[in-house]
């Protein structure tokens, strides 16, 4: 489905597309070793409201695939010394200062 035909349903239901972000998906196209390039931007993610609107944001995201390896990589480092299962691991602020 295209983002157009996704704003026709949402209005023809009485709803909003407030935003829609196309993007890339799968893995690039082309890469070189600097850089990754996708040709075609064949996925789309809406931001919809159940109300009566005004007209969507549309804007592209070619970087999107880099942003989100960007975010798996980071995300394994874990967050002030907390790694992987948050309950099993977490650092216990009460039991550090006594």
């Amino acid at each position: 489905m295209s983002a157009k035909k996704m704003r026709e349903f949402v209005k023809d239901a009485g709803m909003t597309c407030v935003q829609q972000e196309i993007i890339p998906w799968g893995p690039p196209l082309i890469q070189t070793r600097r850089k990754s390039y996708w040709l075609w931007m064949i996925d789309c993610m809406s931001t919809i409201v159940n109300k009566p609107g005004n007209q969507c944001n549309v804007f592209t995201n070619p970087r999107f695939m880099e942003e989100a390896a960007a975010v798996k990589r980071i995300s394994s480092l874990g967050v002030a010394g907390i790694q992987g299962d948050v309950g099993r691991n977490s650092i216990d602020p009460v039991r550090q200062s006594s």
